[in-house]
C-alpha cells in the first residue's frame, strides 16, 4: 500500500500546481477538524459506557494524533469537477505525505509521552478503535 502512495505522489508531483499558503494552512485545519470529530464523538460514546470502560483522554489524544490520513482524502479529489482539481490534488498529496512522515514518525514517542503501554489491553483497544476490520 505504501508503494502506491509513493508512486502516486511522485508521478503527480511534477505535473501539478502548488500553493504553499494553501498547503501550510491545510495542516492546522486538518488537525482542528480531527479534534472537532474525535473528542465530541468519543465524549458521546463515553456517556453510554460504564465508568471503568470509558475511552481515557490519553487514548483520545492518540486517536486524534494517529487519525486516518490520505487514501480517502486523495480519492475524493480524483473526481472533483472544478478547474482547481490539480491544485486540490497536489495539496492533498503533499499534506498526506507530510502527515504520514511527521505524525507516523512520531507515533511511538507520542505513545510513550501519553504513557500508553504497547502490547497491553490499552494498546489493543486503540488498534481496535482505529482499525475495526482487523
Amino acid at each position: 500500500m505504501k508503494h502506491i502512495y509513493i508512486y502516486v505522489y511522485l508521478t503527480n508531483l511534477y505535473s501539478k500546481k502548488f500553493d504553499v499558503g494553501l498547503i501550510l494552512w491545510s495542516i492546522p485545519i486538518l488537525l482542528i477538524a480531527r479534534a472537532a470529530n474525535i473528542f465530541p464523538l468519543v465524549g458521546i460514546v463515553n456517556l453510554r459506557r460504564e465508568p471503568n470502560d470509558r475511552v481515557p483522554f490519553n487514548h483520545q489524544i492518540m486517536m486524534w494524533f494517529s487519525g486516518i490520513r490520505g487514501a480517502m482524502a486523495f480519492s475524493l479529489t480524483v473526481d472533483v469537477p472544478t478547474s482547481a482539481k490539480t491544485l486540490l490534488q497536489s495539496t492533498t498529496l503533499i499534506t498526506v505525505f507530510v502527515t504520514v512522515v511527521i505524525f507516523g514518525g512520531l507515533t511511538v514517542p507520542t505513545l510513550r509521552w501519553l504513557k500508553i503501554k504497547v502490547g497491553t489491553k490499552d494498546f489493543f483497544l486503540i488498534i481496535l478503535i482505529l482499525f475495526p476490520d482487523r
